[in-house]
């Protein structure tokens, strides 16, 4: 938990690699930072086989002040002065690993939140994410929040203004022992934001065998009637922010997704568990899939023991 004070992201850590994505990325992290008024960190990390390839054309001290002066660079253009604020800006460059060295930095920093580019769209128009990307989800004790890309021609002239996340954000619960958890920090989130919170589940429709002989409306209507008394309950511990609740039917990741499109919220906020899948359970099992649709950044929580275990 953070300390009596302090913002909810007081200290805001970015990678980059110089792409439009992370430059889309770092304007959110920027917003985030500006909201907080704290730091700003942004990281370039030069992989050590790249490194190995550009030997030829640089010794190792000069690859660094290269790589710092373009990163200087790459903010300068991405971010105008005004759009940070009052917050502070650091910049960094490290050499390794860039899971490794995200990770690190975040430890050793303490930092309060990661915010980093997914990676991008594929032939099919499908996102896929980066190993990085996929590594620092696994791995992260704070939370990360996760940047789809715009279309290649729209990233560079999207804004990330005071108003983002706007009127509403999305809090995706699922029933089970964290449920209460992720409502209560969903509700931190949407009131540092100052927005209003729509808590929302989905019912998954049964995969039913043709042998058996089932009323498939009937179990859903019950299962629904079940998930909005118990999104009710928790809806009614939340103080001091703004709140409804909504139950729908379907493919969980489809659903949320939609919810979000269908609400023009600008953010997703799910519960980041466990250290199977790529997210983590039970989030993880379609976390990554809402991310597919391109809708909106996800905040990925990490559980609260994961988080206490930071260095």
């Amino acid at each position: 938990m953070r300390k009596a004070g302090r913002a909810l992201f007081a200290s805001v850590l970015c990678p980059v690699d110089f792409s439009e994505h992370s430059a889309l990325a770092l304007r959110y992290a920027a917003s985030i930072a500006r909201r907080g008024g704290g730091t700003l960190h942004v990281l370039f990390v030069n992989d050590p086989l790249l490194v190995a390839a550009a030997a030829a054309a640089y010794n190792r001290a000069a690859l660094g002040a290269a790589s710092h002066a373009e990163l200087q660079r790459f903010v300068g253009e991405t971010l105008p002065a005004r759009t940070i604020g009052r917050a502070r800006l650091e910049v960094e460059t490290a050499l390794g690993p860039p899971a490794r060295e995200i990770l690190r930095a975040t430890q050793q920093r303490h930092h309060d939140l990661v915010v980093l580019g997914t990676k991008g769209l594929n032939a099919a128009r499908r996102l896929f994410l980066g190993s990085t990307t996929m590594e620092v989800l696994r791995r992260a004790r704070v939370p990360v929040l996760a940047v789809p890309p715009a279309d290649a021609d729209a990233t560079a002239r999207v804004t990330v203004d005071a108003a983002w996340p706007g009127r509403t954000l999305v809090g995706a619960i699922e029933f089970g022992p964290h449920a209460a958890e992720d409502v209560l920090r969903a509700a931190d989130v949407a009131r540092w934001f100052r927005t209003h919170l729509m808590l929302a589940h989905v019912v998954p429709i049964p995969s039913i065998p043709p042998w058996l002989s089932a009323d498939v409306d009937e179990h859903l209507r019950h299962n629904c009637a079940k998930a909005d008394a118990a999104l009710g309950a928790l809806r009614g511990e939340i103080r001091g922010v703004r709140s409804t609740a909504i139950v729908r039917v379907g493919h969980p990741p489809d659903q949320i997704a939609a919810i979000a499109a269908d609400y023009r919220a600008g953010l997703i906020v799910m519960g980041l568990r466990g250290e199977a899948g790529l997210f983590g359970e039970p989030a993880g099992a379609y976390a990554y899939q809402v991310l597919r649709h391109g809708v909106a950044p996800v905040l990925a929580l990490p559980d609260r023991r994961r988080a206490s275990t930071r260095g």
